[in-house]
């Protein structure tokens, strides 16, 4: 089983693969583009949501997938820490400066799982 913890806690991100966003960096690096750039997925996810994904993409059975409250000593519960639910990112700009296709969470865990699976990067 693997426990997907909910609460207050960055419940919806942008995910990212260090192999996908080595690729916008070395763009960035090669063009005359200035500015902050968002490198990761072209959408963002729910927190359970990516767990079932990654079953999905890796042949899990996704009922071992859980779903647990945040343990009463973690920190953000303990201390009352406020954490944003939501970190995702929009990186439509960062794309359309690039000209670059950000790909869906789903293409980057079967990338990963490529990857994972061979041993050499994408």
């Amino acid at each position: 089983p693997f426990t997907v913890w909910e609460g207050p806690v960055n419940q919806r991100a942008t995910p990212g693969l260090a192999s996908e966003n080595a690729e916008l960096i070395l763009r960035i690096a090669a063009s005359e583009e200035q500015g902050i750039f968002h490198c990761c997925a072209g959408e963002a996810i729910e927190r359970f949501a990516l767990a079932e994904l990654i079953a999905n993409v890796f042949e899990l059975d996704p009922g071992l997938v859980r779903r647990e409250s945040l343990p009463a000593d973690d920190p953000v519960v303990r201390y009352g820490y406020r954490v944003p639910a939501d970190t995702s990112l929009d990186a439509e700009r960062t794309a359309a400066r690039l000209s670059y296709t950000l790909p869906t969470v789903r293409a980057l865990l079967e990338k990963y799982r490529k990857e994972r699976s061979t041993g050499a990067l994408a």
